[in-house]
């Protein structure tokens, strides 16, 4: 990094015991276009250390013992030197395109942070989903926030001003699965965000995720209702339990986690009094997903599939594929 243009943007990796996953996300934050980046990868305490990367472009630095992804984040945080500060976890990808097109767009909108639309792939590096943001015309980003995370692909997303970032205290080191959605709604409290209307990230769902442990992931729930429960009283919104559920029932289904995704759907049907879900959730229970298939193409509701970003297949090919 010495003698090199200025750091624009720092991209803060937090890992841990992914050596391989490491490898490839690694080489997608590389391959950023008409950016000046620096990569600070955060090893959280792995059992086998991770070896500093050949990129000079990239720092690396160690945690003893692990601290937690919201820590891990802030060590990163503070070690940074650019304007600008992305995160990007370690088996997330981003299209080339990601961060200049968020920076193209704050600056053309004078907004302090960007985020951008995405998809949920598999290990295999198969399209499961769109996960794009949703629009709510007249209710500011901070109240949708505060209803459900409206933000995509977890803690992949927001390019955000460095200055901001500290301005807030980084992340709240008492979350681990909803430090993200925590640290967005803070930050959509004081600065303002635009969206970037393109699939720009690419999130993998696996059997490592965080958020698939629901005991723990309940617990933190309550403690981030608790935290955030005066600032939604201020604002006349409640949490969005529906969406909660259904973001909780698809991401157990997608992962093939029948018995996970039919306790959330059977909870679905009774906070929306809808036994069609009730019966989804028996049928899943079962291990009943092609029975579900089969009817959704009966009443032809079988939803077209999501066609691949342009970038994928090449960002996937350069990351060493899957």
């Amino acid at each position: 990094m010495e003698g090199g243009p200025p750091v624009e943007v720092s991209v803060i990796v937090p890992t841990r015991d992914r050596p391989e996953r490491l490898a490839r996300t690694l080489a997608t934050a590389g391959r950023q276009e008409g950016v000046a980046t620096e990569v600070v990868v955060v090893d959280d305490g792995s059992e086998v250390p991770v070896s500093q990367p050949a990129a000079d472009t990239v720092r690396l630095i160690r945690h003893a013992t692990p601290r937690g992804v919201a820590v891990a984040r802030n060590s990163g945080i503070a070690a940074s030197q650019g304007e600008w500060l992305a995160f990007l976890d370690d088996d997330d990808f981003w299209a080339p395109t990601k961060l200049v097109a968020q920076l193209d767009r704050i600056r053309e909108s004078g907004a302090d942070f960007a985020f951008t639309d995405g998809v949920v792939i598999d290990d295999r590096g198969e399209v499961l989903f769109a996960d794009d943001a949703p629009t709510r015309p007249g209710m500011s980003l901070h109240r949708q926030l505060l209803e459900s995370d409206v933000i995509p692909c977890g803690c992949s997303n927001v390019l955000v001003r460095a200055d901001v970032v500290r301005s807030i205290g980084g992340f709240d080191e008492t979350f681990g699965t909803l430090a993200d959605w925590d640290f967005n709604i803070r930050l959509s409290a004081v600065a303002a965000g635009v969206p970037v209307p393109e699939r720009l990230i690419a999130y993998t769902l696996h059997a490592g995720n965080m958020h698939r442990d629901e005991q723990a992931l309940a617990e933190e729930l309550g403690r981030f209702d608790d935290k955030h429960a005066p600032a939604r009283a201020r604002e006349g919104v409640v949490f969005n339990r529906t969406q909660w559920l259904r973001w909780r029932a698809s991401r157990h289904r997608s992962a093939g986690d029948w018995s996970q995704a039919a306790s959330a759907y059977w909870r679905l049907g009774l906070a929306c009094r809808d036994p069609l879900l009730s019966v989804r959730a028996i049928v899943l229970a079962g291990r009943g997903e092609p029975v579900l298939a089969a009817i959704r193409r009966w009443v032809g509701r079988d939803a077209p599939p999501t066609v691949p970003p342009p970038w994928l297949a090449s960002a996937l090919s350069a990351a060493g594929g899957r």
